[in-house]
């Protein structure tokens, strides 16, 4: 620590010290207790202002060793001047000098212990917030099928390097956002990062009763976003006021760049905002943080990024949530459903997560039976804010043809089938048709599967094929779609 300090205070007058030095000191001294904010005027190095309360410590143990260190490497008293002052030999100037700089050495150490514990401490504050804040929006209950995701999320998260941006992908409903926060808590415990920030931009939340919420914390609009990323990442004395995108982003670099942080924007869901979100972020790329967003619709973005879709659960999986909750909530015959129960379920919902609970939730109210009749013909308001929770303003941004096409799939078979055989079903140009269709997979919307000999199938989701069934095609405005007998196709 002594030659920390010497350096340090050979460094006192220049503007530019060696980001090396006291690095831990440096970067949390606006923790100590008597930590003055920068006042207006030209901008003071951090070292300095380390340095500044260190000597006022000293000053109280030993204040001649404290002015002697201000005269000699403050204010460049040579060792002839000093030597005047303090009425010794000049010989002896280097042995007082050497004491007084292990005396600061000594403040400096005592400084930096108790920085660390001031750091632990809000570490610990912060952590705690943060879990407080992500069970709060998503409920800390037992997961199925996502261990392969969670580690795809720990293998492109975890490590520093390519990619930067990882996109959670799905439907409404699919999961995105409860796999977002245990990859967090999990980021949490093993202390992945040296920061986790977590903004949402979700307005409502449906219950498992059918009801609709809307949520008083979303962050509405890419700046709101900015802001709240910013708060839970840059101390209070070093944020811009007023807060102004430019430099914003310019603060929130400089912290990025110091330590790995992890940024999760939750539910960004429209085009437009996640096109103007990754805007605002472009400025923050060259940084060591890594930014994990939840959507239903792929990014339009000239970065490069990694992307997990979500599919619905398989079978197998769906039985097994359905069974975790129906013992959650009380009822043995979701508790112990039979193959036959899980089938029947599975065929009106599919692997839904969010419609499974719903299930499960009015399945308190009323028989089973009547739950999936009122499911699957769309009656209730319970069915209602479902089908309108995740599939109504997707089906507004869609274009007539879009629309038209999407109506179509009504008659794809539910394994799925080719983009030749939807044109030709949907009486589009099969090069229309794959456009639509990848419009459609990006909007989350249609699902795309791997067949056989490298074949691609689209195919859609049995609420989807139940949302067009009986909310799309009751409209008076949509009148069905000319499907096409395909040859070879029952």
């Amino acid at each position: 620590m002594y030659r920390q300090a010497l350096r340090a205070l050979q460094n006192w007058c220049n503007p530019h010290p060696a980001p090396d030095l006291l690095e831990d000191l440096v970067r949390l001294h606006h923790l100590l207790p008597d930590a003055v904010p920068q006042a207006q005027g030209p901008p003071v190095p951090p070292l300095h202002r380390v340095l500044e309360i260190a000597c006022r410590r000293l000053e109280y143990r030993e204040p001649e060793m404290a002015q002697l260190l201000r005269w000699r490497f403050q204010d460049r008293i040579t060792r002839a001047e000093l030597a005047k002052r303090f009425l010794i030999h000049i010989s002896a100037v280097d042995k007082r000098q050497r004491r007084a700089v292990e005396a600061l050495a000594q403040v400096l150490s005592e400084m930096a212990v108790e920085l660390q514990q001031r750091a632990d401490e809000g570490a610990a504050l912060r952590k705690a917030a943060l879990r407080a804040r992500v069970d709060q929006i998503a409920e800390p209950t037992p997961l199925f099928g996502v261990a392969p995701y969670l580690q795809q999320l720990h293998e492109w998260l975890a490590s520093p390097g390519p990619p930067q941006l990882v996109v959670i992908q799905g439907i409404g409903g699919i999961g995105k956002t409860a796999l977002a926060a245990a990859y967090v808590r999990q980021a949490l415990e093993l202390e992945l990062f040296a920061g986790i920030a977590w903004t949402t931009a979700r307005t409502v939340d449906l219950f498992p009763d059918g009801s609709v919420h809307p949520r008083k914390q979303a962050a509405l609009g890419p700046k709101a976003i900015l802001a709240d990323l910013m708060e839970q990442v840059v101390a209070p004395e070093q944020r811009p006021l007023p807060f102004r995108v430019e430099a914003a982003q310019q603060v929130l670099a400089q912290v990025l760049r110091q330590a790995p942080y992890l940024l999760v924007v939750d539910n960004l869901e429209t085009v437009p905002q996640i096109t103007e979100l990754l805007r605002l972020l472009a400025a923050l790329m060259d940084t060591r943080a890594k930014f994990l967003l939840t959507t239903r619709h792929t990014p339009r973005t000239s970065s490069l990024f990694a992307s997990l879709h979500l599919a619905e659960l398989p079978l197998d999986t769906a039985g097994e949530l359905l069974r975790y909750l129906g013992r959650s909530a009380g009822l043995p015959e979701l508790a112990q459903a039979s193959p036959t129960t899980v089938r029947a379920v599975y065929r009106v919902v599919g692997g839904n997560p969010l419609a499974l609970r719903l299930l499960v939730g009015q399945s308190r109210l009323h028989p089973l039976a009547r739950v999936l009749a009122a499911l699957e013909e769309a009656q209730g308001k319970a069915a209602e804010h479902l089908y309108t929770f995740i599939y109504r303003r997707a089906w507004s941004l869609l274009t007539p043809d879009e629309q038209a096409l999407f109506l179509s799939m009504v008659a794809v078979p539910p394994e799925g089938a080719e983009a030749d055989y939807i044109a030709t079903l949907s009486d589009f140009p099969t090069s229309q048709a794959q456009e639509i269709l990848d419009r459609l997979v990006a909007l989350s919307l249609v699902d795309l599967r791997a067949g056989p000999e490298t074949r691609r199938y689209y195919a859609i989701h049995s609420l989807t094929r139940t949302f067009l069934h009986t909310q799309i095609l009751q409209w008076p405005q949509c009148a069905p779609p000319p499907i096409r007998a395909v040859p070879g196709h029952g």
